[in-house]
């Protein structure tokens, strides 16, 4: 700020100017952070206590919300969820929100993982350059890793051998991951194969919601 052609150094404004520069490049790094998630638009407004908890969906709701409070004041949880249910269940919406508390209370980097999109992008990578680009492959420098939708992929061998590279570089490098899935524990298991399930049972607790009705669909007539 520039008066009678002197400058005065940041630590000179008034408390009110630098409150409003502080919370300006807070909210920088915030859209940031929010950006670099690849967090669907429809899911960056979703909050835990926006969450309608119903009968079959409360023990998810409530692991959601303790884990979340620990990292939040600091804590590091020693696993992460496993969100498994039927679509339209409210899976996403949870694992949204922590991401979402995560950022605002501790501006951590986070990465949203669709799997069919993520594996889309990989093939797409693979034809044009003739092999897989590593920081897809690996998406590393991330406090918290959503990978979400898994099991809808086609399970042929290069798809099982991308997902095991995911799941056991985040497991050996004891990095905070969600997952989400339609698939029950066992069909799970069966299309990761045993390896890739079995480390990813090291790094998430399994959680169920089996509401009755559409989740999506009862949040969107609200």
């Amino acid at each position: 700020m520039a008066i009678l052609r002197f400058t005065f150094p940041a630590d000179r404004y008034c408390a009110f100017c630098r409150g409003a520069r502080e919370a300006q490049a807070t909210q920088h790094r915030l859209d940031r952070l929010f950006e670099g998630t690849g967090l669907p638009p429809e899911y960056r407004d979703c909050r835990l206590e926006s969450f309608e908890s119903r009968s079959g969906t409360g023990d998810a709701a409530a692991l959601a919300r303790r884990w979340s409070t620990e990292f939040r004041q600091g804590g590091r949880p020693r696993r992460g969820i496993l969100f498994h249910g039927p679509t339209g269940s409210g899976k996403t919406h949870l694992a949204a929100a922590i991401v979402r508390e995560a950022i605002l209370m501790r501006e951590v980097s986070c990465l949203f993982l669709n799997v069919p999109s993520w594996l889309q992008r990989l093939r797409d990578l693979r034809a044009y350059s003739g092999g897989d680009a590593l920081e897809w492959t690996f998406p590393r420098g991330f406090e918290i890793v959503v990978i979400d939708d898994l099991g809808t992929e086609h399970g042929d061998g290069w798809t099982r051998d991308r997902l095991y590279s995911l799941i056991n570089d985040r497991e050996t490098r004891a990095r905070l991951t969600l997952a989400t899935t339609n698939l029950e524990l066992g069909e799970l298991e069966s299309r990761l194969g045993k390896a890739t399930y079995s480390r990813l049972s090291k790094l998430c607790q399994p959680v169920r919601l089996d509401p009755a009705g559409d989740y999506r669909q009862r949040q969107s007539a609200a």
